[in-house]
């Protein structure tokens, strides 16, 4: 129940903010017609706000291009021909069923501007911003496990906000060929299987999920989970050290 009123006062706090925004940029995010779709979108700024990004919507990038995966976001801010590009690596922890959850987010930022002309035009060239949201487009199926890939950009004056259901399951579909081949295309060129393993070791956590129902734990020995209990519990006192009216 907490977590369902934590989910309604956000979504209602992205609609006023929808609202306010729309003299600075005209917003589109689409709402399908078998359920509210902007519930994509609520869980995307809900991400954004856990991760530290500056919100798409209010940036000051003239274009700007931000790509989610369950696992990756990867950026792009354009100004001109100035082009800076970051990959940012997360996963938030996952507590044992019997301790409340910390909330904690481990991230990493990498720096792309050495590719970042690379990637704009790779954005460009796959027409990749011409695709409509996958509830505009006809044949397109919807699950709940696979993977969702949420697009958002800015042109000027206008904000874009998109999302896609495993698109290797849309084959049938010629924009489901373009998606796939668009994220196929920018993940090869912004990650490596070194990159992963590297920032898979270096998770602080016991178990950790980036979201839905899968998640990871590292296999450890009695001691080493008391240890890794005691040090969640010295960060929840911390907390509650911190909020304490003084």
């Amino acid at each position: 129940m907490r977590n369902v009123r934590r989910i309604t006062l956000f979504a209602f706090l992205v609609f006023f903010m929808i609202t306010e925004s729309t003299a600075q940029r005209l917003v589109h995010i689409p709402k399908g017609a078998q359920r509210d779709t902007t519930y994509m979108y609520t869980y995307q700024q809900e991400l954004c706000w856990k991760l530290g990004l500056p919100e798409v919507l209010h940036d000051t990038c003239n274009h700007h291009f931000r790509l989610w995966s369950d696992t990756h976001v990867i950026d792009v801010c354009k100004n001109g021909n100035d082009v800076t590009a970051n990959l940012i690596r997360w996963t938030e922890e996952i507590t044992p069923y019997n301790e409340p959850a910390t909330g904690r987010i481990f991230k990493q930022f990498y720096s792309l501007n050495a590719s970042g002309s690379k990637i704009d035009s790779l954005i460009e060239d796959s027409k990749i911003k011409n695709i409509p949201d996958e509830h505009e487009i006809e044949g397109w199926h919807r699950g709940f496990d696979g993977t969702t890939y949420m697009i958002e950009y800015t042109d000027d004056s206008v904000y874009y906000f998109k999302s896609y259901w495993t698109p290797e399951s849309q084959q049938h579909t010629r924009e489901g060929v373009v998606v796939k081949h668009f994220i196929d295309r920018i993940m090869a060129m912004v990650e490596t299987p070194e990159g992963r393993k590297q920032f898979s070791t270096m998770i602080p956590f016991q178990c950790w999920t980036n979201g839905g129902i899968s998640m990871a734990c590292k296999v450890l020995t009695k001691e080493q989970a008391g240890k890794y209990k005691r040090e969640r519990n010295q960060y929840r006192k911390a907390i509650k050290l911190q909020r304490r009216p003084t």
